[in-house]
């Protein structure tokens, strides 16, 4: 004689375990994407533009420039003579479409601005998109 399994009574609370799953993993999902983006390790006050930007995404590898002169690159600091050899290799493991994100401080002295962008040409950076606060209002 076979004796048929009891059958568990399925309720609605059942389905809830798989719904808390899901909502974790997006959770974590989330969080370390939102980490991914570097920040300069010091403070910085874009210039302001004046016209709006075209783009609103940025590339994920960047260069700070202080009001003071120091640089950073990928958040962290560097000198001018090292940063070709750092973005060489940068450049060397990405394609060439793919621009590098200059962040610069309103009171950053031109010429140091310049040092920056020579440094990148002779690292074969042929890209570079230059981030400011846009319009007269301080949005963008």
């Amino acid at each position: 004689m076979i004796v048929p399994l009891p059958r568990s009574r399925r309720t609605s609370e059942d389905n809830v375990l798989p719904l808390i799953n899901i909502v974790f993993l997006l959770l974590i999902f989330f969080m370390i994407a939102g980490a991914l983006s570097t920040r300069p390790p010091f403070e910085l006050q874009p210039p302001r533009a004046q016209a709006a930007p075209q783009t609103s995404a940025p590339a994920s590898a960047g260069i700070a420039i202080a009001a003071d002169g120091r640089i950073a690159f990928r958040g962290e600091e560097t000198a001018l003579e090292a940063l070709a050899e750092r973005a060489r290799a940068w450049a060397e493991g990405h394609d060439e479409d793919r621009a590098l994100t200059l962040r610069a401080d309103g009171g950053a002295d031109s010429e140091r601005l310049l040092a920056v962008m020579t440094a990148l040409r002779e690292a074969g950076i042929e890209r570079i998109r230059m981030l400011a606060v846009g319009g007269q209002d301080g949005a963008g």
